[in-house]
Formats: structure tokens, sequence, C-alpha cells
């Protein structure tokens, strides 16, 4: 729903991976990348984005979130993306 909300469950679940949405309501999917890598270091994004325009910003680049790493909506194999979240 929202990225505070994916705080809340990165905060009280152990995950070592996740398929962040860029525009959320309230704290957006990059902010959220920055603030989740800080509770679970070793956790995995993979955007997933209907921003055709997106760039990665820096900020998720020194997480380790690279190009490989975005995805476009509709993504229509989502094998691609469990394929990228096993990386």
């Amino acid at each position: 729903g929202s990225g505070e909300e994916g705080m809340v469950l990165i905060q009280e679940h152990e995950m070592d991976a996740a398929i962040i949405d860029i525009r959320l309501p309230g704290m957006d999917g990059n902010a959220f990348m920055i603030q989740a890598n800080k509770v679970r270091p070793n956790i995995r994004f993979v955007v997933h984005t209907g921003s055709s325009d997106y760039l990665l910003p820096d900020s998720a680049k020194k997480i380790g979130v690279g190009p490989e790493d975005i995805f476009i909506k509709p993504v229509k194999d989502l094998r691609l993306l469990v394929e990228a979240l096993k990386q």
C-alpha cells in the first residue's frame, strides 16, 4: 500500500528480497529502498515500475540496485522477476 507499510513489514519480518514500485503514497520506492536497506542490509531489491522514464538514483546504486534490477510494467513473463530476485 505505501512505503511506510512496507517499512513495518521489513522491521517485523525477516526477508531476503523485495519487489518495489516507485510511485507509492507517502514514502516513495526510492526512499523505501534506502530506509529498508538500513534495517536489512542484505536485502535484494527489484524495481517494478510503470514509469518508463525511471532513472535509478545514485543512492539506490550505492546499495546494490542496478539497471538489470529495473522492470517496466507490465512484465508479461513473471519468471523474469523471479530470476532477478535470485541474483
